[in-house]
């Protein structure tokens, strides 16, 4: 592991759809290429937030992934309550397998 770091949330801010189109990558834990990742995206949203790149509260913000991969993912994030701001995160999800642990 070089510095520590178990993986890279890559984004640009150039993209005619959405906020932001991002890529990431997390191969400490074998993970090549996440399609969607709704933990990265709403650390995004608060980060744009705090440094007044996103301004409005309330408002629903679309993050694109998975594209490069063949696998579209459109990730709706919202930022809620001014005064103590918190991310909500959401989008639409396909079963892709089913299983049980024990």
């Amino acid at each position: 592991m070089i510095n520590k770091v178990g993986g890279v949330h890559a984004l640009t801010l150039d993209t005619k759809e959405g906020i932001a189109e991002s890529r990431n990558f997390c191969p400490l834990y074998s993970i090549n290429e996440e399609a969607a990742t709704g933990t990265s995206n709403g650390a995004l949203t608060y980060y744009l937030f705090q440094n007044h790149i996103l301004n409005e509260i309330n408002q629903k913000y679309l993050f694109l992934q998975g594209h490069r991969m063949g696998r579209p993912s459109n990730i709706v994030t919202k930022l809620i309550n001014k005064n103590n701001p918190r991310v909500m995160v959401g989008g639409k999800a396909v079963i892709l397998s089913k299983g049980e642990l024990y």
